[in-house]
């Protein structure tokens, strides 16, 4: 009995302390939040890196020196510095206006112009109550620059039935390329990275970013693009080969006389067309310049509703008659 007595004595001994130690730990997670979360007043410093868009001249620099603030931060946030022991790398958007040029390729940074900007730049982390530099010096050398079109890479695989309606659309379609002249000579475009694509159903937009070259830098490095899709039906028709600009009095046959035309037109709304709708033809306005007689069929005229079309016969022979 008197065993049982102290079983049950150490039983809801252990419980109590139990109890007693998650609540000591619940205690002190609760303080450490409470600590780490509060506002604290410290010094603080960063590697600085401006970009800035001066005509000729390098798109980015970093400061000569390191830039030290005295600010109000959380605990969490010095914990972290405190942790690393190394300068955080800052960087910033400045406009030319804010750049002092004090000749050859040495620009400074105003003291007011800093504090706008890398406290936008930190944002609520960090409230910032006085900088140690008034001034900031950059080395910003002198580049070329040329403007080059945007080339996508895409492979796009559509669902059956479906197809691109227009061409794929990139905004910008041409970006700034930076660096040394005898580079820039040999770049005559940009090219995205793949866009890979399939069962595609609907229009699609997205960001692409923009293939890397050693050396250069390109302004912006990435692009959105954009394309229209729709659903279709395909028809087949004849049409009789007609001659345009036939020079003079010649006299000339095309062969063969009729070519199938296929052709698309979206779902729903598809309308029902007859030969009479479409127009094939020749030019011959250079007729003197035609290669072994062989001249290509255009479609001259279609119903505004088609969105492809393509014939049997790219190319018919000409001869005189």
């Amino acid at each position: 009995m008197f065993a049982e007595r102290v079983k049950e004595s150490f039983k809801r001994a252990g419980k109590n302390w139990s109890v007693l130690i998650v609540s000591l730990l619940l205690a002190v997670i609760m303080w450490i939040t409470l600590i780490f979360s509060e506002d604290y007043s410290y010094d603080l410093s960063y590697n600085l890196t401006i970009e800035t868009a001066i005509p000729g001249r390098a798109m980015n620099a970093s400061a000569k020196s390191a830039l030290s603030i005295k600010g109000t931060a959380s605990g969490y946030y010095l914990l972290q510095k405190t942790y690393t022991g190394t300068y955080d790398n800052l960087s910033i958007s400045v406009n030319p206006r804010w750049l002092v040029h004090k000749g050859g390729d040495e620009f400074a940074l105003p003291g007011p112009a800093i504090k706008q900007l890398v406290q936008e730049a930190l944002g609520e982390r960090v409230a910032i109550e006085w900088i140690a530099s008034d001034t900031l010096y950059f080395d910003i050398p002198q580049e070329s620059n040329r403007k080059v079109p945007v080339v996508a890479l895409a492979s796009l695989k559509f669902k059956s039935q479906y197809m691109q309606v227009g061409p794929l659309k990139l905004t910008p379609d041409s970006v700034l390329v930076y660096g040394p002249v005898e580079l820039l000579e040999n770049i005559d475009s940009i090219h995205t990275l793949p866009l890979n694509l399939k069962e595609i159903e609907s229009a699609q937009q997205g960001i692409l970013s923009l293939s890397h070259i050693s050396n250069v830098t390109i302004s912006p490095n990435e692009v959105s693009y954009s394309f229209d899709v729709c659903r279709y039906v395909e028809k087949r028709i004849q049409l009789p080969v007609g001659v345009a600009n036939l020079p003079g009095s010649l006299m000339v046959a095309v062969i063969p006389q009729r070519v199938e035309l296929r052709y698309r037109v979206p779902i729903p709304g598809k309308a029902l067309f007859s030969p009479a709708d479409f127009k094939a033809e020749v030019d011959l306005s250079n007729f003197d310049a035609l290669e072994h007689n062989v001249a290509r069929v255009v479609l001259s005229r279609a119903p505004k509703e088609v969105v492809w079309y393509e014939f049997n016969h790219k190319f018919v022979e000409v001869i005189y008659k």
